[in-house]
């Protein structure tokens, strides 16, 4: 279905922008703390391995998701090392296993059955293999685990494993070794020793890439050839699935909206009347010149960006095919959709308030070396002699704590790391023979099975004009713990959000009284929003309204409930 724009107050030309206040500063630096930590969290979760690969090299249609100052071409080429360990391990494991089920076929069934049970004790994402393993007793005393005391118990499980299987294979087996000691002499040696080699290897590259490419202040690497299909900074067009179009901006903070009867002031001279683009333009340069001044706000990039539900690429003109794939309408078969649209189109959207192609203006803010990022989207239109301001800010907070295990590292690890990796590999191994055969064997077909997929996937998309091409999460969100891991975090967060309002209110103020309009409903509404505005602390909020699991409403500062460090994920609004 096509949409038309409802009719809105905007000029038939857009007037000059302002000059900007410093000339533009260079790309960000994309090797930076989030980055570090979900390259090492490819090394240690195999899900979030194949959900980089998947979403990276394998997706073909669906349109790319900002990454918010993540380095995904690094990502994906850890994730594919990664990967690539896992399968050499699980090969090697699997032919041991088959060399066991040809030689001692009861200890080898009992073996996948034993790995079992082990494996799935465990979580799926696991500990760093040459860590310590710090705990703390009933006083809070620090107590280091002994590295060789973890083996020995690692140990000794498999080595009672191994006899039970042995055991299993003088009772039940049909073929095999006759007496007790030769089949445990053949399981020890196939069953275990060959895939805690296997296991072992696998987790000493997982240890010597973190220890060495991945401790805070190692030196950034080069990205490799392979991954330059992979864009390195997020676009202008943002084409998501769903009901939420901000996607990858991550947990939603605070929302609220204003609405303003444009009334000339009481005794002013008549002025140009105020359009969306004149409007649009001074929110924007106003945002950016908060983020270039001495004392405003490091970090803060604005722009405008298009957003489209990813049903709806196939509208009139100016928001055709032809934006979505430059290369050619038959390329939506091929190609993912594009991440950039040109000015011209950009600002055709501006004022819309009808339809699924929306405009707004986005200020993001990067705080912890990207750790923190606050994107906050405005969305500005003058309809009917009415001004409409939507503002929504959303956070992205650290990653998965599993994943930034590698900050505990100096840049070499100092001692024997041998028995740690040791044990390790001990547990790992039983990860492999839990599924031997089928998990090598699913990693090989897979490039048959993706070609069909593909193939399927063309036939469905050349005959459903609402093929869903949006993004539905970013990699950034999926490994986002929605957590603060320190006070001041949270702290800073809110004050970068104030800010970014005081300086919305304020810039719009200016441009009211500028067209000789009355400010008064501004400023009895702008106290609603600063003073009674919602604020996010844990399970209680603070102002004249609150929403969400657990949240109250307070008139002053009052006892905080719940987890304070954690991002509610109910929306707040003030209007």
């Amino acid at each position: 279905m096509e949409h038309e724009p409802a009719t809105t107050d905007r000029a038939r030309s857009v007037p000059a922008p302002r000059p900007p206040a410093s000339p533009p500063g260079p790309a960000p630096d994309l090797w930076n703390t989030p980055t570090r930590h979900m390259c090492a969290g490819t090394w240690v979760d195999e899900s979030f391995a194949r959900a980089v690969v998947r979403e990276l090299e394998q997706e073909r249609h669906r349109a790319h998701a900002p990454s918010c100052g993540v380095d995904e071409r690094l990502l994906l080429d850890h994730a594919r090392r990664a990967l690539a360990a896992v399968h050499t391990r699980d090969l090697a494991v699997s032919a041991a296993w088959l060399a066991g089920l040809l030689c001692v076929p009861a200890a080898a069934v009992a073996r996948v059955l034993l790995s079992k049970i082990s494996a799935g004790t465990r979580g799926s994402v696991r500990r760093l293999p040459g860590m310590h393993s710090l705990r703390r007793d009933k006083d809070g005393a620090p107590r280091v685990e002994d590295a060789a005391g973890g083996l020995a118990t690692a140990g000794l499980f498999s080595a009672v494993g191994t006899a039970l299987c042995a055991y299993a294979q003088t009772q039940v087996a049909p073929w095999g070794p006759a007496g007790f000691w030769p089949a445990l002499l053949c399981t020890a040696v196939l069953l275990t020793g060959v895939p805690w080699w296997a296991a072992w290897r696998q987790q000493k590259e997982v240890w010597d890439t973190a220890s060495r490419e991945l401790v805070p202040g190692a030196p950034a690497p080069a990205p490799p050839r392979e991954t330059t299909d992979v864009p390195r900074n997020d676009g202008n067009l943002v084409i998501h699935s769903g009901y939420r179009p901000f996607t990858g901006s991550g947990t939603e903070l605070t929302s609220w909206s204003l609405d303003l009867r444009l009334r000339p002031a009481p005794g002013a001279a008549p002025s140009v009347p105020l359009t969306t683009d004149t409007l649009v333009v001074a929110l924007r340069d106003g945002l950016g010149g908060l983020g270039s001044e001495p004392r405003g706000v490091a970090g803060l990039s604005v722009e405008e960006r298009l957003y489209v539900d990813g049903t709806e690429l196939d509208g009139p003109e100016p928001f055709s095919r032809s934006v979505f794939w430059p290369d050619g309408a038959d390329s939506r078969l091929t190609s993912r959709p594009a991440r950039h649209a040109k000015a011209p189109v950009v600002e055709a959207a501006r004022g819309r308030v009808d339809g699924p192609v929306r405009h707004c203006v986005c200020a993001q803010v990067r705080m912890w070396d990207a750790e923190i990022v606050l994107t906050v989207h405005v969305q500005a239109v003058v309809v009917s002699g009415t001004l409409h301001l939507n503002s929504a800010a959303s956070v992205l907070t650290p990653v998965r704590s599993a994943y930034q295990e590698v900050d505990r590292l100096t840049e070499r690890h100092h001692g024997d790391d041998t028995p740690r990796i040791a044990a390790a590999a001990l547990s790992a191994m039983h990860e492999s023979l839990g599924g031997p055969v089928a998990r090598p064997l699913g990693r090989l077909l897979a490039d048959r099975a993706d070609s069909r997929r593909e193939e399927r996937l063309q036939d469905v998309i050349a005959h459903d004009r609402r093929y869903d091409f949006g993004a539905r999460t970013s990699l950034r969100e999926h490994a986002d713990s929605g957590e603060y891991t320190n006070y001041f975090q949270r702290i800073d967060v809110q004050r970068a959000a104030r800010r970014i309002e005081l300086r919305l209110l304020a810039d719009l103020g200016e441009l009211l009284a500028e067209h000789g309009l009355d400010t008064s409903e501004l400023e009895e509404r702008r106290s609603v929003i600063l003073n009674n505005g919602v604020i996010m602390t844990g399970g209680t909020m603070h102002g004249a309204v609150a929403a969400g699991p657990g949240a109250q409403a307070a008139a002053g500062p009052g006892a905080q409930t719940g987890a304070a460090s954690r991002v509610s994920q109910g929306a707040a609004a003030t209007s």
